[in-house]
């Protein structure tokens, strides 16, 4: 469809992604400038980012924004680059706001952390998600034959929270007591236990650290570390994975109220607590001992069954004489992502990034090659890194398990590639259209798996390839994934059915505009599309379009577009496209191999 933005409107809605919303971040050592995931953010998103370049070398957009374009460009190249690549930087976002021991308060780019330190309570809570409460631990040991087990939430005697350069420490100290003498028992000093739980900026890990330290000769010591009050996080966690020998074992909590051990006497690695099927947008909770020859047991409680309520994890067991220590750290991440990448992701290390490793990138790949086609100022050296890039991102998209989105946005890329006149550009688009299109479900036209946004993104895919007079199997796709969706009055969009949380999905609704306004332009432009399938997509364009309007809010001078999360990066960009009509201009660029109209 044409362009709906006045040139001073567009300059506008840019002005956010061009300023309040760009910072710096480190990769490999070194600084680049890229666009945070929301305002006042410290997450660098790298598909934000791939979109935003896209944005940022339209004509008319280029020559006043030609530094931050080729600086995004660089970013969302090296973060596709990296030797794991990942879904977000990380750069800063460390505060903080209350060190009262009492009820102190921190923040990390991934999580709030709060809590009573002298009741020994840490609460960790995502960004608009879950939360989970640090707390539980025990202190175990005998003196002389006599057994103690000591809760140290309820001796603790200090506590406090200090900003240090790179991290926050909130910690408790305890005074573990028990009793000496045969016939007439005493209470006595055990030892101290103080637990650290350390918060970083540039790493969505906490480190956890419990020291005991013995005031006099005791035997069989254990630090048990905890997580409690877990039915009432939100994460409704009925599964686990334990990894023990290398190897991935099931286990779930107990059916009825009462405890359970998962493990006993076996080293364990590494612990993913989660809803039963460890749903792939579900929050996790990993714990990994750095010491797994440490762990005795992993014991589950639940007070509703099948739901775990509190875990223990028993470290130990040792003699110690007075002086001497038994410490004991654990890593702990709260996220999604997949289990096992997760797990390797912690095991490996490093900080700027977030753990969720991504996929090879389709975004990435649009962001190279858009830069590659419209950019006629680009050095040789330029446009050979950039064909470099292209062909290592494009070898490991058609290698990996196909995702539809970044296939679909790997296949737009070949389109433009197309139309710069690169070789083997049309093969490589037929390749990958032809993966995207066994995803697309016979009888629904659904994509799979099936979201707003994945369906739009193969509409824009199959569109951008429909417009060639001799692409038949192209408009049967588009036409069939067009079907899927529907504009109801009064009903807002429906897919396959069944109705879509517009206002939950914003950028979904993006997509879908760019995508069907896409495909009614490829039906003008000579293509096999038929009329009645050119005119849902104008009908989906104008519904879609009329849900992006009230989200455009005048600010200082400038067009924000406001969601549920704020304005935020990917909104903001994927909606200035869609209100921009980019793909005119690709559909008007004709593709060197094209057959004649």
């Amino acid at each position: 469809m044409r362009n709906l933005l006045q040139d001073a409107d567009r300059d506008r809605l840019l002005a956010p992604l061009a300023g309040a919303l760009v910072g710096e971040v480190l990769l490999a050592g070194r600084p680049h400038r890229a666009v945070a995931e929301t305002l006042g953010s410290s997450l660098y998103p790298a598909q934000a980012n791939a979109a935003a370049v896209e944005l940022l070398f339209q004509p008319g957009i280029r020559p006043a924004h030609a530094a931050l374009g080729d600086a995004l460009l660089d970013f969302v190249m090296a973060m596709a680059d990296a030797p794991v690549p990942s879904r977000r930087a990380a750069a800063g976002g460390l505060a903080l706001q209350r060190d009262d021991p009492g009820a102190v308060e921190a923040e990390t780019p991934f999580s709030r952390f709060s809590g009573d330190l002298m009741r020994g309570e840490v609460r960790q809570a995502l960004r608009g998600g879950a939360a989970i409460r640090h707390t539980g631990n025990l202190v175990e040991f005998r003196i002389g034959h006599r057994r103690f087990c000591v809760d140290a939430e309820e001796t603790i005697v200090s506590a406090g929270a200090v900003q240090e350069v790179d991290r926050i420490v909130l910690h408790h100290v305890s005074t573990i007591r028990g009793e000496a003498g045969l016939l007439r028992p005493r209470p006595v000093e055990a030892g101290t236990l103080e637990m650290r739980y350390e918060l970083r900026g540039d790493s969505p890990v906490v480190r956890v650290k419990a020291r005991f330290t013995a005031a006099r000769r005791l035997g069989r010591v254990r630090i048990t570390t905890a997580v409690d009050g877990l039915d009432d996080s939100g994460l409704e966690i009925g599964a686990a994975r334990l990894l023990e020998g290398g190897a991935w074992r099931e286990a779930t909590p107990p059916a009825a109220p009462g405890a359970t051990k998962w493990t006993q006497a076996t080293p364990v690695a590494h612990l993913a607590l989660g809803r039963p099927g460890f749903p792939e947008a579900a929050p996790v909770l990993h714990l990994r001992p750095r010491d797994p020859a440490k762990v005795m047991s992993v014991t589950a409680q639940a007070q509703r069954g099948g739901v775990l309520h509190w875990l223990l994890l028993r470290h130990g067991p040792v003699s110690l004489a007075a002086g001497e220590t038994l410490a004991v750290e654990e890593e702990r991440f709260l996220g999604a992502g997949a289990v096992a990448t997760i797990a390797a992701a912690m095991e490996r290390g490093g900080t700027g990034f977030d753990l969720d490793a991504a996929p090879p990138s389709g975004a990435a790949m649009q962001a190279a090659a858009a830069a590659l086609l419209l950019d006629d100022r680009a050095t040789p050296a330029r446009r050979e890194a950039l064909r470099g890039f292209l062909g290592r991102q494009a070898e490991r998209i058609e290698a990996a398990e196909p995702v539809p989105g970044d296939l679909a946005g790997a296949a737009i890329a070949a389109d433009m590639l197309r139309r710069a006149g690169e070789a083997e550009a049309a093969a490589l688009q037929a390749r990958l259209l032809a993966r995207l299109a066994t995803l697309c479900d016979a009888e629904t036209g659904v994509v799979r798996p099936a979201s707003l946004g994945g369906q739009a993104l193969a509409i824009l895919a199959f569109a951008r390839a429909a417009v060639r007079p001799d692409a038949p199997d192209e408009a049967r796709l588009v036409a069939r994934l067009l079907g899927a969706v529907a504009a109801e009055p009064g009903s807002g969009l429906l897919l396959a059915g069944a109705p879509v949380d517009a206002a939950a999905d914003p950028e979904g609704v993006a997509l879908l505009a760019r995508a069907a306004g896409c495909a009614a332009l490829a039906a003008e432009a000579g293509g096999s599309l038929p009329e009645e399938v050119a005119n849902r997509a104008r009908d989906l364009h104008r519904a879609a379009v009329a849900l992006l309007r009230p989200l455009v809010r005048p600010r200082l001078g400038i067009l924000e577009v406001v969601g549920p999360a704020g304005v935020t990066a990917s909104l903001q960009t994927l909606a200035t496209l869609a209100l921009l009509a980019p793909d005119r201009l690709m559909l008007d660029s004709r593709p060197a191999d094209a057959a004649p109209a």
